[in-house]
This record gives structure tokens, C-alpha cells and sequence, in this order.
């Protein structure tokens, strides 16, 4: 998987350099000297996470963490406040629905360590919901022998429908036969995005049979060791 992308606003020029010099390596950066700046960044490439300072001209941090959760409501939102105090704490809290409120100065370091942990959260909050729709999402016709070969080798409905949906298509003895090839793969990547792809690319190794009226005659892995 690539790198997270990162996005740091502050309108000091030589805090941003440092961010720059001391995370480089660990994420992908992109840096805007205020809140409007950092709206215009993200209106060409949505962020993994976003780290504000709060004070800064025009658009203070709030609310450029506020605009953050409506165009990007799946970004990591950091604060960052040289004057920590109640009500902007509870405001922060409450409007842009913060992760987490860093009291300046802070190290650069703690500041890559908060956004590893609130990624790490983001990601596995993201795919235990994810991963419960997927598993429940599909309103399929499977005769009773697929129904149980399906409930046998724990292969999920959404894998079915993903097959008729992305699968590469062939024929045996009158019947459609969908599997998953390179190009299905890459469909569905795009489909649900890479982190839940690559929770559920384990299962991809599936095949299904369907008959006429797109009744699914039968399903199971191409390799016996796939079975679970």
C-alpha cells in the first residue's frame, strides 16, 4: 500500500519546512500556508489525514477541520494550538469532530506517532464496518446446493455477486462460469478502495456456476486448500 497522504496547514513557512525534513520518508506531504489554501489543495486530492494549526488568518483551524469532515469525512483530523484552553477545546471536539488537540510546541515526532495511531484506529474501525456490509450485502438466487457449498466453504454472497459483477466470463456445458482475473481484481480495488481490498483479496480465489435466469448452480475455490 502507498504511503498516507498528509496534509499540513500552518502559516509559518519554517514550521511547515520542518514537518517537511522530519516526515518525508515516513508519509506523502502536501502543505498549505492557511485554512483557504489547504481547501483548494484538497479539492484536487482528498487527504488520508489532515494536521491545522488554529490560529492562523482568515480561516482558523476549527473551522478548516470543519470544511475537512464535510469534503473528506473519512480524514484523520489533528489540532494543533499554542494556546490550549476549555471552550476551544469543546468547540474543536464538537465542530470538526477532532482525533486528537496537540498543545504547541510539539515534536515533530509525537505529532507522526499521533497520526500512525489515528490511521491505525480510522483503518480498523473502517474495515470491521466495512467488512460487515460486505458480508451481509448481497440479495442473490442460488439454487440449494449452492446455498449450501457457499455456507460450506465460507465463501460470503458479495463474493458471488462480485463474480457475476467483475468476473471474467467463460463457458462449460451450456452454464456461465465467472472467476476473477487480473483486470476483476483491479475492478474491484476501485470498487471498494484498497484497505478494504486487501482484507478481503483472500477471497477472490472463488469461482460460481450460473445457469438460466441467472440462478447460481453451484460455487467453491479453484484450489481445495482455499476452503475454510
Amino acid at each position: 500500500m502507498s504511503q498516507p497522504l498528509i496534509l499540513l496547514a500552518d502559516d509559518d513557512p519554517g514550521i511547515l519546512a520542518a514537518y517537511r525534513r522530519q516526515m518525508r520518508r515516513q508519509f506523502r506531504l502536501i502543505t498549505a500556508g492557511s485554512g483557504r489554501e489547504a481547501i483548494d489543495v484538497m479539492l484536487a486530492e482528498l487527504p488520508d489525514a489532515v494536521v491545522s494549526d488554529l490560529h492562523m488568518p482568515e480561516m482558523n483551524g476549527i473551522a478548516l477541520l470543519t470544511e475537512v469532515r464535510r469534503l473528506a469525512p473519512k480524514a484523520l483530523r489533528i489540532l494543533l494550538t499554542g494556546q490550549p484552553d476549555l471552550p476551544h477545546t469543546i468547540e474543536a471536539i464538537n465542530a470538526g469532530e477532532v482525533f486528537k488537540l496537540l498543545v504547541k510546541p510539539c515534536p515533530v515526532d509525537v505529532i507522526a506517532a499521533t497520526i500512525d495511531d489515528g490511521l491505525s484506529r480510522y483503518q480498523s474501525a473502517e474495515l470491521k464496518t466495512g467488512l460487515a456490509d460486505i458480508v451481509t450485502s448481497a440479495d442473490l438466487a442460488l439454487t440449494a446446493h449452492a446455498s449450501g457449498r457457499a455456507q460450506q466453504r465460507a465463501i460470503p454472497p458479495i463474493v458471488i455477486e462480485w463474480l457475476m459483477r467483475f468476473g471474467k466470463q467463460s463457458w462449460s456445458r451450456g452454464a456461465a462460469v465467472y472467476e476473477f482475473d487480473k483486470d476483476s481484481r483491479r475492478r474491484i480495488r476501485r470498487h471498494i478502495g484498497q484497505r478494504l481490498f486487501a482484507s478481503v483479496e483472500h477471497w477472490l480465489d472463488a469461482y460460481t456456476v450460473v445457469g438460466t435466469g441467472q440462478r447460481v448452480v453451484t460455487v467453491g475455490w479453484r484450489q481445495q486448500r482455499r476452503r475454510r
